[in-house]
């Protein structure tokens, strides 16, 4: 009686074991595993602006400092800032 009971103990521990691999491995035979990514967040600096805002803007925020367009030169303020903005377009 004793060899029966562990042969039912045997036969359900198998069991439990290819279950476990089973939900484990059922991926329909594609190994690869999506793990999500979070989107990625654009870093901006100090030279952002010039990829950023249009060569037509005249007065622009360059994610730190205000900034004017004339001709080709360019004057902004001069705020020391840690982390840059999303440089814009100040012209309406």
């Amino acid at each position: 009686m004793k060899r029966y009971i562990y042969f039912i103990i045997s036969l359900i521990l198998i069991g439990a074991m290819v279950f476990v691999l089973y939900l484990t491995n059922n991926n329909n035979g594609n190994n690869d595993v999506n793990i999500p990514v979070p989107p990625t967040q654009k870093v901006y600096d100090a030279e952002s602006w010039k990829t950023e805002i249009p060569s037509t803007c005249k007065s622009f925020f360059d994610g730190c400092n205000n900034c004017g367009r004339d001709g080709s030169r360019v004057t902004c303020t001069r705020l020391g800032c840690d982390t840059y903005q999303k440089p814009q377009c100040l012209d309406n």
